[in-house]
């Protein structure tokens, strides 16, 4: 078989090609592994060799811990927030959907939102969007400040 496909194998030198193939696999996984993907990122073009001037950082949904439905019989922001336990890291993101003509309800509700959770000290991040109406304020931990802990 090996003489009609034109290959010819010498006796006894796999084992040298073998040995090649698994070292190239190591290099390969052991490179992936030192190289921070931080770097990679904001390496800007293939090829430039420098980082683009001013570049953001891709922004990394956080860990979801709790919601809050702002909703009649719900207890106030503050109260919420003050019946947990949140770390330094803690976000909040306001979620403010809107039916048709209710923007600026939404806003100005949003905003009321935004401003308690300012005076409990924590950074609020608010998202407008068409949809069933309603707000929605979620609890979640910094993925990149995780990240950090675990370099």
């Amino acid at each position: 078989m090996a003489a009609a496909s034109g290959v010819i194998a010498a006796k006894g030198q796999g084992w040298a090609i073998l040995l090649a193939d698994l070292a190239l696999i190591l290099f390969l996984v052991t490179a992936s592994a030192v190289v921070p993907r931080d770097s990679v990122a904001a390496s800007g073009p293939a090829g430039s060799g420098d980082a683009m001037p001013g570049a953001m950082p891709e922004a990394v949904p956080g860990v979801m811990q709790a919601v809050y439905e702002d909703a009649p019989g719900a207890p106030s922001l503050p109260e919420w927030i003050d019946s947990l336990a949140m770390g330094d890291s803690a976000d909040l993101t306001i979620e403010a959907h809107y039916g048709d003509g209710e923007l600026p309800q939404a806003m100005a509700r949003a905003g009321e939102l935004a401003s308690e959770a300012r005076a409990r000290g924590k950074r609020a991040i608010v998202v407008f969007s068409p949809g069933e109406p309603g707000i929605r304020v979620r609890l979640s931990y910094d993925a990149q400040a995780g990240a950090e802990l675990a370099r």
